[in-house]
């Protein structure tokens, strides 16, 4: 399996982005990448636990109380998770 450095650059560099937007959350994308073949079920595991673990927590007036525990970033933007991704693979180089 690959390391979680190298997942999150396969996330990063394979994401359905569209004039900064994103369509769905990382997971979503993460799971996509997966049902494209492109990682493993165990590896689309380890992205799901590395992503909920270390998340930041977005709070929004205009979101409901169940998106605040879903989402830790705003709606449809790419840029706060294309900078959480690559401070993140920059974290988990070996």
């Amino acid at each position: 399996m690959r390391t979680i450095s190298e997942l999150l650059t396969i996330l990063r560099d394979n994401a359905g982005v569209y004039d900064n937007q994103i369509y769905d959350g990382l997971c979503w994308e993460a799971y996509e990448i997966f049902e494209n073949n492109i990682i493993s079920h165990d590896e689309l595991e380890t992205l799901y636990e590395y992503i909920k673990e270390n998340m930041p927590y977005y709070t929004s007036e205009y979101v409901c109380e169940w998106a605040l525990r879903e989402y830790g970033w705003p709606s449809g933007e790419w840029l706060p998770r294309l900078e959480w991704l690559n401070e993140h693979i920059e974290l988990t180089k070996n």
